[in-house]
């Protein structure tokens, strides 16, 4: 009898551990390595989370999520869902999945470390975005505002800290927007469009644009070309874009036109 009453103290005890972690310590923890995630991949802006509670099953429910440069909120998520792999973290990686409402949209994805912290070593990262109001999302402001409704997805993998000279691809569809230009001899501000489409591959601090196309009732177009990627700001990256537009008010007529300068100022000329 004396025997059997250790082990279910045992068992109790270890159960009380469990759900103390569980519902105590792991929220805690979790709050602050996705604050480090995000704070990693996006240099010079303030992170903050404002609460982090135990979710089912095996989750974390954390909310009012903000980026804030210079006073002003460039990404607002009032509340996310993180599920941590236990096993993974028990046997020393950590591995996020993430899912939240978003801009009229959809985030889904995971982070994968092959350590526990989420500061340094290798890392995975692969997001699916379904749906996002581009116009009411700050990051999606490089200089104007793009617009529209934002769907793809975007893989990397590389040194945390380093993200910009990893490798990765992306590729994403725009619906019913408009393209901003801040110059360029065409004179053109912006080029509305019903689809926007493009692919692109990251390797080593260069993003090889396999195809960006642009179609619309008043235009129709497609370049490639490359950006040049910023360590510090994706908005001071250079890029250069080669390709052609024609216009259904020009009789149909095709001009070659190059898309240069920075991505928060790009420039559209003709050739």
């Amino acid at each position: 009898m004396a025997g059997r009453i250790k082990i279910w103290a045992a068992l109790g005890i270890s159960l009380a551990v469990l759900l103390s972690f569980y519902f105590f310590i792991l929220p805690g923890l979790i709050k602050q390595q996705l604050i480090s995630i995000i704070a990693q991949g996006n240099p010079g802006y303030s992170v903050t989370i404002g609460g982090a509670a135990a979710g089912f099953p095996l989750g974390v429910r954390l909310s009012d999520l903000k980026m804030e440069k210079g006073g002003q909120t460039a990404f607002e998520a009032r509340k996310l869902n993180v599920h941590a792999d236990i096993p993974k973290l028990c046997g020393g990686s950590l591995s996020l999945a993430i899912d939240s409402a978003l801009y009229g949209g959809r985030l889904k994805g995971s982070v994968d470390y092959e350590g526990t912290s989420a500061s340094r070593g290798p890392a995975a990262w692969r997001f699916t975005f379904e749906n996002i109001k581009a116009d009411e999302c700050g990051l999606l402001r490089f200089g104007k505002q793009l617009t529209g409704k934002l769907s793809g997805f975007v893989e990397m993998a590389g040194e945390t800290g380093r993200t910009t000279q990893g490798k990765g691809r992306i590729e994403f569809t725009v619906v019913n927007g408009t393209l901003p230009f801040s110059s360029g001899s065409m004179g053109i501000a912006a080029l509305p469009f019903e689809k926007l489409e493009g692919a692109a591959v990251l390797d080593g601090g260069i993003m090889d644009i396999s195809r960006i196309t642009i179609k619309d009732k008043s235009v129709n177009g497609s370049f490639q070309g490359r950006i040049s990627l910023d360590d510090k700001s994706f908005a001071h990256s250079r890029l250069w874009l080669q390709g052609h537009l024609t216009f259904s008010s020009d009789l149909g007529n095709r001009q070659t036109v190059i898309i240069a300068g920075t991505v928060s100022e790009p420039s559209l000329n003709t050739m």
